[in-house]
């Protein structure tokens, strides 16, 4: 995979930042009464409240809570609120690592989500290089590269995953384009091409 950098650290905090204004939190993590019945059936308020959060990074951004990660006041509140709980029940979460792994487990069962493995690698490298041939920006591809991924409902891997897949997808969508600008020279524009890039003796440099 290439090594070039293609996002800066605060667009890749960007891309996978949870939520905080209301637009945002009524847009995205609004749980249907399905949702609440689902919830409902863990044990304990920490363990519902931590559920409930779960499934909601896992919608929007697209992604798993780190653990230890401080969830926003303001989206914490927002889905506590919904479970008739209060916010502070989340300090009790996944006290136990096992109870965080069953889950997750039972979040990727009943809501069909899967891991990003390596199969699922190659596909979606196959589905961004058509999109990498639209834009030249990263932010803008890694975007809709989370938006897929969404849509797929597949948590999305480790940010250093996003930048290479998009970095790869921007070097082959790059090279595509030198291979059809190449196959229209002739050779007479190929040698233009060739003088206009050979080295002058007293500079160094190309013309």
């Amino acid at each position: 995979m290439p090594r070039r950098s293609v996002l800066t650290d605060a667009q890749i905090e960007a891309l996978f930042a949870l939520p905080m204004a209301e637009a945002d939190l009524i847009r995205h993590y609004t749980l249907s009464p399905a949702d609440i019945a689902v919830v409902a059936r863990r044990r304990r308020p920490h363990n519902q409240l931590g559920f409930a959060v779960q499934l909601c990074a896992l919608r929007y951004p697209g992604r798993l809570l780190r653990p230890g990660e401080l969830v926003p006041p303001q989206l914490l509140s927002f889905v506590a609120d919904q479970l008739d709980l209060p916010p502070d029940a989340l300090a009790e979460y996944a006290t136990r690592s096992q109870t965080r792994y069953d889950q997750l487990e039972a979040l990727y069962a009943i809501y069909g989500y899967t891991t990003f493995s390596q199969p699922i690698r190659r596909e979606i490298g196959k589905w961004l290089l058509p999109v990498a041939l639209a834009t030249t920006s990263g932010m803008i591809l890694a975007g809709l590269l989370m938006e897929e991924l969404r849509r797929r409902t597949i948590a999305a891997p480790a940010a250093s995953t996003i930048e290479r897949l998009v970095a790869a997808a921007l070097l082959q969508a790059e090279r595509h384009v030198e291979r059809q600008i190449d196959a229209t020279l002739t050779v007479e524009q190929r040698e233009g091409v060739d003088g206009l890039l050979a080295e002058r003796p007293d500079t160094g440099m190309s013309q």
